[in-house]
């Protein structure tokens, strides 16, 4: 019976759409890729803040895993606008990125930010293998 009185402030009740079909959100980690040509071929590709958001960490946390050499470095970067010097915004390929969540999920460290600590699982070499095998 309430729900057909409209409350000013609230919002009416929305059916949600399974999982599988909704369409991408602009926060979704996949919603805004970088288009790049080189030598010819077009790239899409993802800055950091994509990857992190993919497999539920920050860019503070991938920065500090590269800095322990437990994540790999990627081989593109977009040179910083004014940022003489500086090196550039990482970028990552969607196949890497889906990889590294595949293998977050199955390593168990997808799910909870905090635990369990990377360096006691095969977190890393797989990841390390994958950018091997893809390129970053």
């Amino acid at each position: 019976m309430l729900d057909d009185i409209d409350i000013p402030g609230t919002r009416p009740r929305v059916a949600h759409k399974p999982a599988a079909e909704q369409p991408r959100t602009p926060d979704a980690w996949d919603a805004r890729p970088k288009m790049l040509t080189i030598n010819g071929r077009t790239l899409e590709l993802f800055y950091i803040s994509a990857l992190a958001r993919a497999i539920n960490r920050s860019t503070r946390t991938i920065h500090a895993w590269e800095y322990k050499n437990l994540f790999p470095q990627p081989v593109l970067r977009v040179p910083r606008r004014g940022g003489q010097g500086l090196p550039g915004k990482r970028l990552y390929s969607r196949q890497f990125i889906e990889g590294v969540i595949r293998i977050a999920k199955e390593e168990g460290v997808y799910d909870d930010p905090y635990s369990p600590d990377i360096r006691n699982t095969n977190f890393t070499a797989r990841v390390f293998e994958l950018f091997d095998e893809v390129g970053g």
